[in-house]
């Protein structure tokens, strides 16, 4: 039981001689510690592009975490874990308080569209969705199951529906349309998982998908 676990931390980790019982407790919150000093740095490497508009919510939170990070090394050594844990707690407090605002700067894709939104869509149209290739597990994560691939190896299945969709890679888009060159496609939309947009270097082809729909002609 957790509570049991951190009052026996209060009572007994200043005498703690254990080592297999103190170096997790120092390396636990040594981290959550070590996160708090560098995200002032951290942080604006990696949401430098989305800052504008943000900064004052950014310099509040870079300098709370700080300050917090470094009086809990401070305790932490000390061995003073009551204190290290109540600053524990100020830190999750300040993330919530000050990092929401900055939400919007980690997802600063403008074609952002999620892949648990496509089960709705399903629904509304009545039509089965295929993935053609293959579903990272990013993408079943978020859709919250795995999806039909129709194609397996050199092997590809053809759906026997009149009317199907069929979720497709870019690298994939070729074969695709040399699969179903005797279907109508129309494209639908593009689902896409990337935090951050197109032009950006860390915007990943295996985040997305384009959606088609697929008719018997």
């Amino acid at each position: 039981n957790t509570g049991f676990y951190i009052e026996y931390l209060f009572r007994s980790f200043k005498a703690m001689k254990d080592k297999r019982e103190s170096i997790p407790v120092f390396f636990n919150f040594g981290l959550i510690a070590f996160i708090g000093i560098i995200f002032p740095i951290g942080g604006y490497i990696f949401l430098k592009d989305g800052l504008a508009g943000n900064w004052l919510w950014f310099g509040l939170l870079s300098v709370v975490l700080f300050i917090i990070g470094v009086f809990m090394f401070r305790n932490l050594f000390r061995r003073n874990i009551t204190t290290v844990f109540y600053l524990t707690i100020a830190f999750i407090v300040m993330v919530i308080w000050f990092g929401l605002p900055l939400s919007k700067a980690i997802t600063i894709n403008p074609e952002y569209k999620p892949f648990s939104e496509l089960q709705t869509w399903e629904k509304q149209q009545n039509l089965k969705v295929y993935e053609f290739s293959d579903m990272t597990p990013e993408l079943i994560w978020d859709y919250g199951e795995k999806m039909e691939v129709l194609k397996k190896e050199e092997n590809t299945r053809i759906p026997e529906e009149n009317q199907f969709g069929v979720l497709v890679q870019e690298e994939n888009l070729e074969q695709f349309k040399e699969t179903f060159h005797n279907y109508k496609r129309e494209r639908i939309a593009r689902y896409d998982m990337n935090p951050k947009g197109p032009n950006s270097r860390t915007h990943k082809t295996r985040l997305y998908r384009e959606l088609f729909i697929v008719t018997k002609q």
